[in-house]
């Protein structure tokens, strides 16, 4: 009965106007298989010169490319990209000396998932300095994120109509506003067994795209 009182009381404020608006916010999603993984790894190396440590860099990340490929990863599945070098105060070193840093980032897009804990392995064993992130995803998720909307939209269409059926109006989507979601990719931390002994990262079945929508209707005898 408070529900009732309370819509009444709104309902009463628009004085039943051709503009009574409800404001509804839906929410849909579709569990579906990733095709592909995105892994973000970066290598820095640091030297007395920039020329020193640049060729570094380009050593590790040579070792890296030409080991990959032995592992069956194509190259045009790899970018490597935000080079940076800079001259900064080592303050981890008791001196707190001085030394160049160059760094680069590796981006590997590949359609092989199986091959995940093999890449993983690889970038390991050849020094990079870190693995950013692993990222299991869809390639093409437009049809996908269709469905998810059509869901989110009915969804909101279904809690506006128990609303709107305790006075008897009519509903009519005013506004319809698609809300972007971004979905955070996964950290990688290696796990070990009780030997010490790396395990192979899991790879998810399914992964979900949600989304959300706010729909204004208009409300009406």
């Amino acid at each position: 009965m408070k529900k009732i009182s309370i819509l009444f009381l709104l309902l009463s404020t628009f004085g039943y106007a051709k503009e009574s608006t409800i404001n509804v916010t839906g929410n849909g999603s579709v569990n579906t298989s990733p095709d592909m993984v995105k892994i973000i790894s970066s290598v820095e190396t640091e030297g007395e010169s920039s020329k020193e440590t640049n060729e570094k860099n380009k050593t590790i990340i040579h070792n890296i490319l030409t080991a990959l490929e032995k592992n069956g990863i194509k190259k045009s599945s790899i970018k490597i990209e935000n080079y940076s070098v800079n001259f900064r105060t080592n303050f981890n070193s008791e001196k707190k000396e001085k030394k160049y840093y160059v760094s680069n980032q590796i981006i590997i897009d590949s359609k092989n998932l199986d091959k995940t804990s093999t890449i993983l392995e690889v970038l390991n064993e050849y020094g990079v300095s870190q693995i950013n992130s692993v990222d299991f995803y869809l390639k093409d998720k437009e049809k996908i994120e269709k469905e998810a909307y059509r869901l989110a939209y009915l969804d909101a269409k279904n809690k506006a109509q128990n609303i709107a059926d305790l006075e008897n109006f009519k509903l009519y989507p005013k506004e319809i506003q698609l809300n972007n979601y971004y979905r955070q990719p996964i950290f990688y931390k290696a796990a070990a067994d009780s030997k010490g002994k790396e395990l192979p990262l899991t790879i998810p079945q399914k992964i979900e795209i949600p989304a959300t929508v706010n729909v204004v209707f208009y409300l009406e005898k």
